[in-house]
């Protein structure tokens, strides 16, 4: 009898260690399932949304310059390189050869004029016939012809200068030896106001609607990689561009510092960056923390080493965070991975 109880407490006692055994198990495999999540916890931070884009320096005030009319390059001023000033004379054509026109003109003129007056004395007292009315008009058609030829070679010898509109720098001319005869279209002089740099990109139209006039813009050329310059957008375009791979963008331009030394260059490269909307102090988590599905947002709550799927009302999302607005605290604890 005694044996059969000693016996009876054994297996009792068995029974009991190896329930407990299989508890420890049970219980490490959910400690180890919850070690094996990573987590993380609400913070509070800052948050914005950067744009970055690419562009060059352009000159707002640029002009390129062209005689009207043809004729002989007797006369340059400048070379390329000078500072000019506004109404500066750069250039003329041979004056005395369109002088020379204009009072041609003006004795051809003088003549129709003469003739045209007479042939009106001449038909006054005289009954007019079709005949005669041809021939009134034609004086006419004349007269008008003859006036309009010494307008014209005024004009010529008016234009035989070229003046700058801009003080500035001649950047480029095509000609730089006088005595060869050009037209409107084979002599160029190219002034650009060394004051008047900007820096123009183009932003996806995806981006445009963000930005707004006066936005500060950080800008950093390639010419000078260690020296951030700070500015503003001055202007937003109103007519889009395509871009080299066929999107469609809007331009944008920022008026650069005081040129001094010639610093700035039009077609240095570069790239801008600026924040297009910030929050300050507000409660967040990375994005992976976050699942969406449709306008509601979830997260994996840890409560009692378990995650618990809740929702979350979000806000203002960047490349790397999103803001909690409603549904979880500072320092509540989530998966860090949304599980699905």
């Amino acid at each position: 009898m005694k044996k059969y109880i000693n016996k009876r407490i054994i297996i009792i006692v068995l029974f009991l260690l190896s329930s407990g055994i299989v508890l420890v198990k049970q219980n490490n495999l959910v400690s180890g399932t919850t070690k094996k999540i990573a987590t993380v916890k609400v913070e509070q931070k800052d948050l914005s949304i950067k744009l970055t884009a690419s562009g060059k320096i352009q000159a707002r005030r640029k002009v390129e310059l062209r005689f009207q009319t043809s004729g002989n390059l007797t006369w340059i001023g400048v070379k390329k390189g000078d500072t000019v000033k506004k109404w500066q004379v750069i250039a003329s054509l041979d004056r005395k050869e369109l002088e020379q026109k204009l009072l041609k003109t003006l004795r051809d003129y003088s003549l129709t004029r003469w003739d045209f007056d007479q042939t009106k004395e001449d038909y006054q007292n005289t009954l007019i016939t079709n005949e005669i009315r041809r021939i009134l008009e034609k004086n006419q058609f004349d007269l008008e012809k003859s006036i309009a030829d010494v307008e014209i070679s005024n004009i010529t010898l008016k234009y035989s200068y070229l003046v700058s509109p801009i003080d500035g720098i001649v950047s480029d001319l095509d000609v730089s030896t006088p005595g060869v005869n050009i037209t409107p279209s084979s002599a160029t002089f190219t002034i650009v106001d060394p004051d008047s740099m900007i820096f123009k990109a183009d932003v996806d139209e995806a981006d445009i609607g963000q930005i707004k006039h006066q936005t500060p813009v950080k800008i950093l050329l390639d010419a000078y990689p260690n020296e951030e310059i700070d500015a503003i957008v001055d202007l937003i375009g109103l007519t889009s561009v395509t871009t080299s791979g066929g999107g469609t963008a809007f331009p944008i331009e920022m008026v650069l510092p005081k040129n001094e030394n010639f610093k700035y260059k039009i077609g240095m490269n570069g790239d801008l960056s600026m924040i297009v909307n910030e929050k300050k102090d507000v409660l967040s988590l990375p994005l992976s923390a976050v699942s969406k599905k449709g306008d509601r947002s979830f997260v994996q709550k840890i409560e009692n080493n378990k995650p618990k799927k809740i929702e979350i009302t979000s806000g203002l999302e960047t490349d790397e965070n999103i803001e909690i607005q409603k549904g979880l605290l500072l320092g509540d604890e989530v998966a860090l991975k949304f599980q699905p």
